[in-house]
């Protein structure tokens, strides 16, 4: 049977670089591809190919597409993007339904840190959890990461020196005005959800409070060279925009891959966010602010130069820039904390160590199509009642707004830029050679 790869993405900032080169790689090792927006690959799913459909979570509403797929014959492999960073083990499996995995044959893990607690969540039985690395990680190493080449020559130019402070507020700084982010599963009592979120927002808010004060102060310093603040892709830009309005050497900017900024800056600046380990990956130093002494110490703070007070951030990031402060990225001691966090072997790709799994896993025993017909998908009649609603809802004026932040977070996918991208990666990496693209469905592609 011939083998077919579904990959959805979600946040195209965020993944569809690492999800392309994911992509020319099955296509090279003899897969048939389709790339595109999550939402539009679920909506012509049943049209397409019978193959394994790559989730990037099992949270939230996956669980009555996952069913609905496995009954057109698709097999559900999840390479889980959000498990790296996290609130905490139990938030995090608090954010998956019971039923979650019932349908998932496979989960695709950054490393044995994320392995370990996928592997003891009771939602997952008994199905099997490999630690594989992400393509994200892929898009870091020296010699991929020239794709960026000509995106940070063009930042450098029209920025000049700058330092990046990268947002992470989505959860109470939507781009929907009053849409909370924090969701947990059905299964959670009231009590410990809304006692959960109240912990969870207090602690955001004062932090994001602190960065409103912190980084006007911080721009201030640090001229002329630049500040640069980068929204998360479901935040809203307006509280930054507002902060810095009288702040002239500095910038409010969400524009394409974090990566480029990142490899362009003198140093990062952050919250917390998965954007601390890119830059210590790539040996661009990070300081934090971590006010709350009671906490655990993230994976994030862990491998930057932790701050505790909005005055301590100025002056570390002030001393490093002018050379008197050391710190170092690629410590001994940041080099063991990522490896028990990511899959990084620099001989292999993660891409090919994840094709490597869904190789094995679904096309060593072909697929039974035939059962997979017979059976029912799961799609409680309240779950139509709410597509009914949201098909509705996205007639009304605040439904535009909703269709701007889907915007946000994947903008229409032309097929000259797919082209265009697949040409920089056939350029730096020597190889794909011959991979031609067709468009599908708007926002979905496939690589023939």
């Amino acid at each position: 049977m011939s083998r077919t790869l579904l990959i959805p993405v979600e946040t195209a900032a965020r993944e569809f670089d690492g999800k392309l080169l994911l992509a020319l790689t099955a296509r090279e090792r003899g897969w048939d591809v389709f790339l595109g927006s999550q939402g539009a690959i679920r909506q012509c799913s049943a049209g397409l190919p019978k193959g394994v459909y790559l989730s990037k979570s099992a949270r939230r509403t996956n669980k009555k597409h996952f069913s609905r797929m496995r009954v057109e014959g698709h097999r559900i492999a999840v390479l889980d993007e959000e498990v790296l960073i996290r609130e905490s083990d139990d938030i995090y499996g608090m954010k998956h339904e019971m039923g979650a995995f019932d349908d998932v044959g496979l989960v695709l893990s950054w490393g044995d840190d994320s392995k370990k607690l996928l592997q003891n969540l009771p939602q997952l039985k008994n199905v099997e959890v490999v630690a594989t690395g992400n393509p994200r990680i892929d898009m870091l190493s020296k010699g991929v990461r020239q794709y960026y080449s000509d995106e940070i020559a063009q930042l450098k130019s029209q920025h000049g020196d700058y330092v990046l402070f990268n947002g992470n507020f989505a959860s109470v700084n939507h781009f929907i005005s009053g849409h909370t982010r924090f969701k947990l599963a059905s299964w959670v009592s009231k009590a410990q959800r809304t006692e959960l979120f109240e912990e969870v927002r207090a602690r955001k808010t004062s932090l994001m409070e602190s960065f409103v004060c912190l980084l006007p102060e911080l721009a201030k310093q640090i001229a002329p060279k630049k500040l640069i603040i980068r929204p998360h892709p479901s935040e809203s830009d307006e509280v930054w925009k507002r902060a810095m309005k009288d702040t002239e050497n500095a910038e409010v900017i969400f524009q394409g891959s974090v990566i480029p900024w990142i490899l362009g800056a003198e140093m990062v600046v952050h919250s917390g966010c998965t954007t601390a380990v890119e830059a210590t990956i790539m040996g661009v130093p990070c300081v934090s602010l971590s006010p709350f002494p009671d906490s655990d110490l993230s994976l994030p703070d862990a491998l930057s130069l932790r701050c505790s007070t909005e005055a301590g951030v100025v002056e570390a990031v002030d001393n490093l820039l002018r050379g008197q402060q050391e710190f170092n990225p690629a410590s001994p001691a940041n080099n063991a904390l990522l490896a028990d966090y990511i899959v990084n072997d620099a001989r292999e790709l993660s891409c090919c160590r994840i094709l490597d799994q869904l190789e094995r896993k679904f096309y060593d025993t072909p697929f039974d199509v035939e059962s997979d017909a017979n059976r029912k998908a799961d799609v409680p009649v309240r779950e139509l009642l709410k597509e009914f609603a949201r098909r509705l809802f996205l007639k009304t004026w605040l439904g535009k707004y909703s269709r701007s932040y889907s915007d946000r977070k994947f903008p229409e996918l032309k097929k000259d830029f797919v082209e265009k991208q697949i040409g920089v990666f056939q350029r730096i990496l020597g190889d794909f050679d011959g991979v031609k693209l067709e468009k599908v469905e708007k926002n979905v592609f496939r690589l023939k």
